[in-house]
C-alpha cells in the first residue's frame, strides 16, 4: 500500500509539473506518451472573444467530409480519373493523334474522352457539393460555450479542445465532450442512433466526485489525462485530476463521455468538457473506416479487354508490313530512292500511329461509366422493391455498396449468424433451474417441472406469496443485475398476468441493451420482484410481502386478486444502493454490480454464460447441485432455449473497500494495459460465487425461415451458421430451421477436443469414412474451443471436410474465429463467392471479410447493417435478393459487358477490312463524326436500359424454381464459350455488312438517284448506317422483357442517328472530307435501301435461328419434364443444364 501510494503521488506530482507547463504556454492540450492531458476551460484568454487568433486544426472542430475545394477540383479529380487505364489509354491515343499525320481528326479520340470524364467529374463534382453543403450544415450550427464565466455562441467549428460546452434538451452533442454537470444532477440521457443505430436511451454519469463542484471552480484548475482518439465507440478511459487541497483524482469512463452525433433526450440541459474535436471524435474516425471490395466480374472484363488489346495490336503489326509489302511489291510500287526515304524511325513510327488510332475504338472507352450508371441507377430497383419493404418498422433495404449487385447471382457459401438472423432476437422467458430445481413459466406463474415427466407430481402453480427463499433470491438477484432503465411511464401496448388469471396489470417499459435482459426483467416482475425505478446509483425494487397474515395460502391460490398496479398492502419497496458496475464484454461473458442493501449488507450479483460463471462458482464445484443445474441446462439448451447462469456472493464492508481501492488502481492505468488489468481485476472479485440457478429464455425463429433455408440450399448454396451459442441449443435451433435435417444420420462431431493429436485423429477418421461413403449428406459441427486448435494446426484438412458437407454448424465462436472462418474458405484454391450475414456488432468483421456482406437492421444495433454491403430487416427477404435480384443483376451486367465489345467489333472489323480494299493506306473509311458520336449517342442508350430491365425470367418463375439461380454460377455467361459466341457473331455481322456493300459499289458504283456514282463517304455513310441499325436490332432481338422505354431507345437510337446526318449533309463542314448532301443522296436511293433490309435480314438470320433453338429446346424439356413429374421423377440438375439461355 505504501509502495502504491508513493507511485500515485509521484505521478500525480509529474502530471501537474507538465499542465502547469502547459498553462504557461497556453496551451490547451498535451500529448504525452499513450494519453493527451487537456487542461479544462484551458488557459485563461487575454484576447476579447471577438479578437482570437483562430484554433489550430489539431483543436478545431471543423468537420470535412468533402474531397475537393474549388481550387484543387479540376487537378485532382483529372488525376483520379486518369489512373483507371482506359482513360489513360485515350489520353495517349488523343497525344499521339495530336503530333501525328492522323488519317482521323484527333476530335474523335478526344470527344469521347472528353464526354466521359466529363460525366464522370459531373458526378462526382455534385456528389462533393452535397457533401460541402451538409458540412457546412454542422460546422456552422450554433454553439454555446463558456469563457472566462460568460456564455457566448459560436459556430460548432469554432469550439477548442479544452472547451466548456453547454447542450440544451434535444439537441445533437457537437464534440465529443465529458460531462460535467448536467440538469439532473448525476447523469442525462442520450440517444445514439446516428453512431450505431441503437433507439433506445442511454445513460451517461457524471463523476462522483464532481457533483459537489461547481463548474466554474474547474476552470483552470483541473486536467484532463485520457486515451488518445480511438474509433471504438464503446471504449474511452482516463482520469481527472484535481488541483484542491486532497490532490482529488477520479478516473473517468465511456459511461462519462457524451459522443458527437448523439443526441440529448429527457434531460434541460448538460455542460461539458470538449476532448476530442473534428476529426479526432470517434464519430468522424468511424466516418473513415470504408470497406475496399471489387467484385470477381471485374477480371473478366480485364481479360476481356486484355484480349482485344491483343487483336488490336495484332491488327496493327499486320496492317503495317502488309502496307511495308505493297510498298515494296504491290502494284503502285515505290522506287529505291523513294523507299530509302520512307525507311526513317519517325515514317515507320508513323505508320504504326497511324494504324493504332484507326483501331483504337475497338476498346470501348464508355464501358466504364456504362457499367457505372448501370450499377448506381440498378442499386435503387432494389431499395424500391415492396417486397423487400418492412411495413412493420418501415425500413427499406439499404444499398452501401452498388459495386457488387452482380456478385449477388454468384453467392456459393453463405456464412449465417444465428442470434437475431435466423431467430428474431425478440427474447421470452421459458424455464429456470433454482438450486437444482426446475420451474417453467405459465401466464405469469412458476410452476414445479420434471424434464421425465414434463410436470411435477403436484402440477398446483405456485402463488407469488409461495415463492421459497431460493426463487426469491434468485429473481431478487435477476432484478438487481443490470444496466437497464426504466423509460418514462406510459400505457403499455401489452399487459401481464398478476397472481389472479384474469386480472392484468400495466409493466413499465424497460430500456435495455440486450434483449435477454429485458426479457428477464419482465419475468421478475410477473413473480412479483419488480425493479420500478433507479435514482443517482439507488434501485427501488418492489417486492411480494411475504408476512404470514398478508393472505392465506388458500385465499392466494384459489380467489385472491392481487392488483400489483394499486394494491399496495401486498408489497413493500426495497432499495439498493449500486455501488460498482462491473462491465459485460465478449471476452468475460458476464457482468456483475456489487449493491449494499437497507441493512448495510453488500452483494455481489453476476450473471453470464455457464462456462464463465461455473468456475467462479469455487464452494460449488463437484457438488450435486452444479451437476443439477449443468444437466438442466443442457436439457434448456436441447429446447433450443438460451441459457444464463446466475450466481452471487455477500462481501463485508472491509472486502468491498478492497475492492474499491483495486479498482480505482486498474482504472487509473494510462496505457493499453488497462483493459487487461481491468479483465484480471475483474475475475479476482467476482471469485467464490454460490450459484443460485439459470435461465432460459426463447428466441423465436425468424418469419418463414425453413422456407428460405431449403431455397437457399436448392439453389446450390451451401450454409454454414456460425453462433456463439452453445452446440445443444444451436443444434436444436438448426433443427427447427431445415439448416440439418432432423433424420440426419452422418454427423460430424469437432467438440471437445483437447490437443493437436486429438483434432487429428478425429480429421484422419472423417476423412476416411467420408471416402468410403462418397452419396451420403454430412453435416459437420464444431464448437470455437476444438476450431482454435483446428484453425492453427489443420486448417487445410478441416477444409476439405467442411467442404464436402452438406451444412456446417459452429458454435461457441468469437468474432475474430468467424472472420477466421470465412477467409478459410475465401481463399480456397476454387475461390468460391462467399457471403456473410449477421445483426450485431460481432459479425462485422466476418462481413467485412466475405466477399458480399449483408446486414440485418438489429434490435441491439444497427453496426452490421452500416458496416455492410447491403442492409435489410428480415432474413426471409434473402431468398429474392439472392434468387431475384442476384439473378438479373448479374445476366444484366455480362450482357451490357458483351454487348459493348461485340458492337465495337463491328464497328472496326469494317475499318479492317477496308484497308484490305486500299491496300493498307491508313485510310479511314468513316467519317470523323461517326467514331465519335458512336459510342457515346448511337448505340449507348439503349444497352443501359436493358441493363436496367432485363428479365429472362421472371421473378415468380425465379422464386419457385430456386435450381434455375444456379445456372448462371461461376461466371457462365463471362466465360470464354459465350464471349466467343459474341466475337463470332460480331465477326459475322461485320463481313455481312461490308461484303455485299463492296460487290455492289464494285459492280455498279451509280447507286444514286439518276445514276449517279457514289464516292468514298457514300461508301462509308452506308456501312456506318447498317452498322448502327444492325446492332441496335441485335441488342432488340437478344432481349426477352421488352418493355416500352427499351424500344422506344432503339428507335429513338436510330431516328437520332438519320436526323443527325439530315442535318449533317446539309451543312457545309468538311472534316475529313465532302459530306455536303451524302445521306440526303442515300436516303433517296432505292438501292440504298434495298441493301440496307438485305444487310440488317442477313445478318440477324443466326441470331434468330440461335434463339429459335433455344425456345424449342427449352420447350421440349418442359414437356419431358410434366411427363417425368407425372410419373413422380423429377432431374432438376438436368433441367438446369438444358435450360440455360
Amino acid at each position: 500500500d505504501e509502495k502504491w501510494l508513493c507511485e500515485s503521488l509521484i505521478s500525480l506530482g509529474l502530471n501537474l509539473s507538465v499542465v502547469w507547463q502547459f498553462i504557461k504556454m497556453g496551451n490547451r492540450i498535451s500529448n504525452v506518451g499513450d494519453t493527451r492531458i487537456i487542461i479544462v476551460g484551458g488557459a485563461p484568454d487575454k484576447e476579447p472573444p471577438e479578437k482570437r487568433k483562430r484554433p489550430k486544426k489539431c483543436q478545431e472542430n471543423k468537420i470535412k467530409t468533402a474531397k475537393y475545394t474549388i481550387y484543387n477540383f479540376l487537378p485532382k479529380n483529372l488525376y483520379e480519373q486518369f489512373r483507371r487505364i482506359a482513360n489513360a489509354y485515350f489520353l495517349v491515343i488523343s497525344a499521339i493523334a495530336l503530333f501525328i499525320d492522323s488519317p482521323v481528326s484527333p476530335v474523335t479520340s478526344l470527344i469521347p474522352l472528353v464526354f466521359v470524364v466529363t460525366v464522370t467529374g459531373a458526378k462526382q463534382g455534385y456528389e462533393d457539393w452535397l457533401r460541402h453543403v451538409a458540412d457546412n450544415a454542422v460546422n456552422k450550427a450554433p454553439v454555446n460555450v463558456i469563457r472566462n464565466g460568460e456564455d457566448y455562441d459560436i459556430c460548432c467549428e469554432e469550439i477548442r479542445v479544452g472547451e466548456l460546452v453547454r447542450v440544451p434538451r434535444e439537441c445533437e452533442i457537437p464534440c465529443d465532450m465529458l460531462l460535467l454537470s448536467s440538469s439532473d444532477r448525476d447523469r442525462c440521457h442520450v440517444t445514439t442512433a446516428n453512431l450505431d443505430g441503437e433507439t433506445n436511451l442511454k445513460r451517461l454519469t457524471v463523476p462522483k466526485s464532481l457533483l459537489s463542484i461547481n463548474v466554474d471552480q474547474l476552470v483552470g484548475t483541473a486536467c484532463i489525462e485520457c486515451q488518445h482518439p480511438q474509433p471504438d465507440l464503446y471504449t474511452y478511459y482516463g482520469k481527472l485530476d484535481l488541483c484542491d487541497d486532497l490532490r482529488t483524482t477520479m478516473e473517468l469512463t465511456e459511461n462519462n463521455l457524451l459522443l458527437r452525433g448523439s443526441r440529448l433526450k429527457n434531460t434541460e440541459w448538460v455542460i461539458g468538457c470538449a476532448i476530442y474535436t473534428g476529426k479526432d471524435t470517434k464519430l468522424s474516425l468511424n466516418s473513415r473506416i470504408t470497406i475496399n471490395k471489387f467484385s470477381s466480374s471485374e477480371k473478366f472484363i480485364n481479360k476481356f479487354l486484355i484480349f482485344y488489346v491483343v487483336i488490336m495490336i495484332f491488327e496493327v503489326v499486320v496492317c503495317y508490313f502488309m502496307k511495308r509489302y505493297y510498298d515494296l511489291y504491290g502494284k503502285f510500287k515505290w522506287d529505291q530512292k523513294t523507299m530509302q526515304s520512307h525507311e526513317h524511325v519517325s515514317d515507320v513510327l508513323q505508320d504504326i500511329f497511324s494504324f493504332l488510332l484507326l483501331y483504337n475504338y475497338l476498346i470501348p472507352i464508355s464501358l466504364y461509366v456504362t457499367i457505372e450508371m448501370h450499377k448506381l441507377i440498378g442499386s435503387l430497383y432494389m431499395e424500391w422493391d415492396s417486397h423487400l419493404y418492412n411495413s412493420k418498422l418501415a425500413e427499406n433495404t439499404l444499398v452501401n455498396t452498388s459495386d457488387l449487385n452482380e456478385e449477388l447471382g454468384q453467392v456459393e457459401i453463405l456464412f449465417s449468424d444465428k442470434t437475431g438472423t435466423l431467430t428474431k432476437n425478440e427474447m421470452h422467458f421459458q424455464m429456470c433451474s433454482i438450486k437444482g430445481k426446475t420451474y417453467k413459466e405459465d401466464n405469469g406463474k412458476l410452476i414445479p417441472i420434471s424434464f421425465d415427466n414434463d410436470t411435477s407430481n403436484d402440477p398446483e402453480r405456485l402463488a407469488l406469496n409461495e415463492h421459497t427463499k431460493d426463487v426469491q433470491e434468485f429473481f431478487r438477484t435477476i432484478a438487481l443485475c443490470h444496466t437497464v432503465q426504466v423509460a418514462e411511464k406510459k400505457k403499455s401496448s401489452t399487459s401481464v398476468f398478476t397472481d389472479s388469471d384474469n386480472e392484468y396489470v400495466d409493466m413499465p417499459e424497460y430500456q435495455a441493451s440486450s434483449p435477454d435482459e429485458k426479457a428477464l426483467l419482465e419475468a421478475s416482475y410477473k413473480f412479483g420482484f419488480q425493479f420500478i425505478s433507479e435514482e443517482a446509483e439507488e434501485l427501488e425494487l418492489r417486492i411480494l410481502n411475504d408476512a404470514d397474515d398478508s393472505f392465506t395460502e388458500t385465499e392466494a391460490t384459489e380467489s385472491s386478486e392481487i392488483d400489483c398496479s394499486t394494491d399496495d398492502d401486498y408489497f413493500k419497496i426495497e432499495k439498493y444502493q449500486r455501488l460498482e458496475t462491473l462491465e459485460f464484454s465478449s471476452d468475460r461473458k458476464r457482468m456483475s454490480v456489487i449493491v449494499q442493501d437497507e441493512s448495510g449488507e453488500i452483494h455481489l450479483l453476476c450473471k453470464g454464460a455457464e462456462s464463465a460463471i461455473f468456475p467462479l462458482c469455487t464452494g460449488d464445484i463437484n457438488s450435486e447441485k452444479m451437476a443439477q443445474t449443468e444437466k438442466h441446462i443442457q436439457e434448456f439448451s436441447k429446447k433450443g432455449l438460451r441459457t444464463l447462469a446466475i450466481g452471487a456472493k455477500t462481501i463485508t464492508m472491509e472486502e468491498y473497500l478492497e475492492i474499491k481501492e483495486r479498482l480505482k488502481l486498474a482504472r487509473s492505468v494510462m496505457s493499453g494495459r488497462r483493459q487487461t488489468m481491468l479483465i484480471k481485476s475483474y475475475r479476482e472479485i467476482e471469485e467464490g460465487l454460490s450459484l443460485l440457478g439459470a435461465t432460459a429464455v426463447e428466441d423465436a425463429l425468424q418469419d418463414d425461415i425453413v422456407d428460405t433455408v431449403i431455397s437457399l440450399r436448392q439453389a446450390g448454396i451451401k450454409i454454414w451458421v456460425l453462433t456463439g451459442d452453445k452446440v445443444e441449443t444451436a443444434l436444436n435451433i438448426a433443427y427447427s430451421c431445415g439448416h440439418i435435417n432432423r433424420g440426419a444420420r452422418h454427423l460430424l462431431y469437432i467438440v471437445d477436443c483437447k490437443s493437436e493429436d486429438e483434432c487429428k485423429t478425429l480429421l484422419n477418421q472423417y476423412a476416411a469414412e467420408m471416402a468410403r461413403n462418397r452419396a451420403a449428406d454430412y453435416n459437420l459441427v464444431a464448437d470455437g474451443a476444438s476450431l482454435t486448435i483446428v484453425l492453427r494446426s489443420q486448417p487445410n484438412e478441416f477444409r476439405e471436410i467442411a467442404k464436402q458437407c452438406f451444412s456446417v454448424l459452429c458454435c461457441r465462436l468469437s468474432p475474430m474465429q468467424k472472420c477466421q472462418l470465412v477467409q478459410l474458405i475465401k481463399n480456397t484454391k476454387s475461390s468460391p463467392i462467399t457471403c456473410a450475414i449477421g445483426d450485431g456488432a460481432n459479425d462485422v468483421s466476418m462481413i467485412q471479410e466475405a466477399h458480399i456482406g449483408l446486414g440485418i437492421f438489429g434490435k441491439e444495433g444497427r453496426q452490421a447493417a452500416r458496416c455492410a454491403d447491403l442492409a435489410f430487416s428480415e432474413f426471409r427477404m434473402l431468398k429474392r435478393i439472392l434468387l431475384v435480384h442476384g439473378h438479373w443483376y448479374y445476366q444484366r451486367l455480362a450482357t451490357l459487358v458483351q454487348y459493348f465489345f461485340y458492337k465495337n467489333l463491328v464497328f472496326m472489323n469494317i475499318q479492317m477490312f477496308f484497308q484490305i480494299s486500299c491496300m493498307f493506306s491508313s485510310q479511314s473509311i468513316y467519317d470523323s463524326t461517326f467514331l465519335t458520336l458512336y459510342n457515346v449517342i448511337y448505340t449507348a442508350f439503349p444497352v443501359l436500359i436493358l441493363s436496367l430491365s432485363e428479365q429472362k425470367i421472371c421473378d415468380t418463375q425465379l422464386m419457385n424454381d430456386p435450381k434455375l439461380y444456379k445456372k448462371n454460377r461461376r461466371h457462365l455467361l463471362l466465360r470464354w464459350p459465350r464471349f466467343l459466341q459474341w466475337t463470332l457473331l460480331g465477326t459475322w455481322h461485320s463481313l455481312v455488312i461490308y461484303v455485299p456493300t463492296l460487290v455492289l459499289w464494285y459492280n455498279d458504283t451509280a447507286i444514286l438517284q439518276e445514276g449517279r456514282t457514289g464516292n468514298l463517304w457514300c461508301f462509308g455513310t452506308t456501312l456506318f448506317h447498317c452498322v448502327v441499325l444492325v446492332t441496335n436490332f441485335k441488342l432488340w432481338l437478344y432481349s426477352k422483357y421488352q418493355t416500352y422505354i427499351f424500344i422506344i431507345s432503339v428507335l429513338l437510337s436510330n431516328a437520332t442517328f438519320v436526323i443527325f446526318n439530315i442535318v449533317y449533309s446539309l451543312i457545309n463542314v468538311q472534316i475529313d472530307g465532302d459530306m455536303l448532301g451524302v445521306y440526303l443522296q442515300l436516303l433517296q436511293s432505292p438501292t440504298f435501301w434495298l441493301l440496307s433490309i438485305f444487310v440488317i435480314i442477313t445478318c440477324l438470320i443466326p441470331d434468330y435461328l440461335i434463339a429459335a433453338l433455344k425456345e424449342f429446346l427449352h420447350k421440349d424439356k418442359r414437356q419431358r419434364i410434366i411427363i417425368s413429374e407425372g410419373n413422380g421423377i423429377r432431374n432438376y440438375d438436368e433441367v438446369v443444364q438444358t435450360t440455360v439461355l
